[in-house]
């Protein structure tokens, strides 16, 4: 938990230096704005709960599997995009 505490406070104190003042822009934004581009860019669920650190429930995936290898997840964050903000990453 503590690992969470710290990452929300240096959320909140680049947000007030962004000028963010919005109270809805949090850290779990990032996630959910990250899951919905993954999704339109057609990532598939499994992969894409990798990615974000969800558990996967299903027996096939969840029991057996070992996992994706990392140059599969990075094809498949790379079909993600956010338009123009991409050029400043």
């Amino acid at each position: 938990d503590k690992r969470a505490h710290t990452i929300n406070k240096r959320f909140g104190r680049i947000k007030r230096r962004l000028g963010i003042t919005d109270g809805s822009v949090v850290f779990h934004s990032l996630r959910n704005t990250f899951i919905n581009a993954a999704e339109n860019a057609g990532v598939p669920e499994n992969i894409t709960q990798l990615i974000v650190g969800h558990h996967r429930e299903s027996l096939t995936f969840g029991v057996y599997s070992r996992g994706v290898e990392l140059k599969v997840l990075l094809g498949e964050v790379q079909k993600i995009t956010f338009g123009r903000i991409d050029k400043l990453v």
